[in-house]
């Protein structure tokens, strides 16, 4: 867990060296710093996690304007609780429609597949299509390098720009 911050923890964080810089950012992010010990604005660990999306938003060629935080949502399996929860219900009636629940929840929240971007990655080849240096990234995990970017079976070639980023075509390699 991050801890407080200081202005000129927060600085060196994002490697920033006017503090205008850094109100601008706080601004975007919506963020009011609180008065700390010594008297000295500082960030809250939630704060802080705020400002590192913005970061990453922002080194992924977003900007300021159009910076919108995300929030986590933390999904947990159902398994035992399911069952407590179940020896409370007074009628069949509540039985029922708690099991339609239930198996709803677990149609929604399927694991998700580790090979489901070799997919997208197979009909972008096909189609030609450029996608962002974003893109790419969210699909591998790694943002694409140089002019020619290898990545497993992958070949990622830098054929000009889309807006403020890179646009890449991939091709399979056999």
């Amino acid at each position: 867990m991050t801890r407080q911050m200081k202005i000129k923890d927060l600085q060196e964080r994002y490697n920033i060296s006017s503090r205008q810089t850094l109100y601008n950012r706080l601004k975007a992010a919506e963020v009011d710093l609180a008065i700390g010990e010594g008297r000295e604005k500082q960030a809250t660990p939630e704060q802080v996690e705020l400002l590192d999306q913005l970061e990453r938003h922002l080194q992924n060629g977003g900007s300021l304007k159009n910076f919108t935080p995300v929030s986590l949502a933390v999904v947990e399996p159902v398994s035992a609780p399911v069952q407590g929860a179940l020896d409370t219900v007074q009628s069949p009636q509540d039985t029922s429609l708690m099991l339609q629940f239930v198996e709803a929840l677990q149609t929604v929240v399927q694991p998700q597949d580790p090979l489901w971007f070799h997919e997208r990655l197979e009909k972008a080849a096909e189609g030609s299509w450029q996608l962002t240096t974003r893109e790419v990234r969210e699909l591998i995990g790694v943002k694409p390098k140089g002019k020619e970017y290898r990545r497993g079976c992958w070949l990622f070639r830098k054929v000009g720009r889309i807006g403020n980023q890179s646009a890449w075509t991939v091709e399979k390699i056999s």
